[in-house]
């Protein structure tokens, strides 16, 4: 796999990957909300709870799909 690496050009997409995350920002109204102090009073921060007859799997490198508890695919 590393031959694949250096010839897909891979350092140069991990410079530019590196130069977009060393500019990203987060909105305030997330910065402000991820302080240690913060006030969540007026949100609701109960927990979702987690489906366990439907899953997803990746078939390839951008597909999805859904599968049941057995891995047959829904839908």
């Amino acid at each position: 796999m590393g031959i694949f690496y250096w010839l897909g050009t891979g350092p140069l997409v991990d410079r530019w990957l590196r130069n977009k995350v060393s500019h990203f920002k987060w909105p305030d109204e997330v910065v402000r909300l991820c302080e240690e102090d913060a006030d969540l009073s007026g949100i609701n921060t109960t927990p979702v709870k987690t489906r366990t007859d439907r899953y997803y799997e990746f078939q390839g490198v951008s597909d999805l799909i859904y599968v049941d508890k057995n891995g047959n695919q829904i839908g």
